[in-house]
Formats: C-alpha cells, structure tokens, sequence
C-alpha cells in the first residue's frame, strides 16, 4: 500500500481528499500546514510515496515544504494543489483547485507510476554474467 502525505491547511479540503485517497486504497497522512508536515515526515519510520501540499500555507508554504522534506526524502514525487488563480509551477506536478475526485486519483496515479523502478528477477543477476 502506498503512503501519502497530504499538507493543506483548510480543514474541509483536506479532510475531504484525505478520505477520497482512502477509500481509493491508499494510507494518508495528514497535516495542517508546511510545519506540521516536514513533523510528521521525520517521524515516521516507513515510506512515505507521494507528498501533496497546497502551496500557501501559514507557517510554512508548500514550496518550503518541499525544500525540508526532500532532504530525507529526496526521491518522492510532490504534487501542488492551489486555489490562487493564475498558479502555474514549473517543473513540478500541479493541480487547480477545485478539482474532482478522479483528476486528484487521476494525478495521484500517474506520480506513483513515474516513480515505479522495476524490480530485476533474481534470475536475471548471475555471478556467471559478471553481475554482483
């Protein structure tokens, strides 16, 4: 099971999603803000897959968010919702907010993927090959 940190400020939203992203199977963790999130991040002791983050948010933005978690978690993708008009980010996964359910699993699904590295059977490593 995939693990996902949402960090969104405004309780309903954040509430909502986090129950979207549940029933679609997913484990959710869940933060009021930047702070809160980088928190939780460092404390949990397993995986953390996917960190989705609104981009304002008191204490810490999404954007500081991301610099603090990609120091223990460099490899995992972010997605960046907001719901200031004319946000665009470049380089980086977005989605406007209002959003449907199945643009979010949508989004959330094609981070995951990206991230997938193929496993190599065993077979496939043999001392013969000169392969460690």
């Amino acid at each position: 099971m995939y693990t996902i940190l949402f960090a969104d400020d405004a309780p309903d939203i954040r509430g909502l999603f986090c129950e979207i992203l549940r029933r679609a199977g997913y484990s959710v963790l869940e933060a009021e803000d930047g702070a809160q999130a980088v928190w939780i991040a460092r404390g949990y002791r397993a995986s953390i897959d996917l960190l989705i983050t609104d981009i304002a948010m008191p204490r810490m933005s999404g954007l500081a968010l991301r610099r603090a978690f990609a120091e223990s978690h460099p490899e995992t993708p972010v997605l960046f919702i907001s719901g200031n008009p004319g946000t665009t980010l470049v380089g980086d996964s977005f989605l406007a907010k209002p959003f449907t359910p199945a643009e979010l699993i949508g989004k959330v699904k094609e981070l995951l993927a990206s991230r997938h590295i193929p496993a190599v059977a065993v077979s496939e490593i043999s001392p013969d090959h000169g392969h460690a």
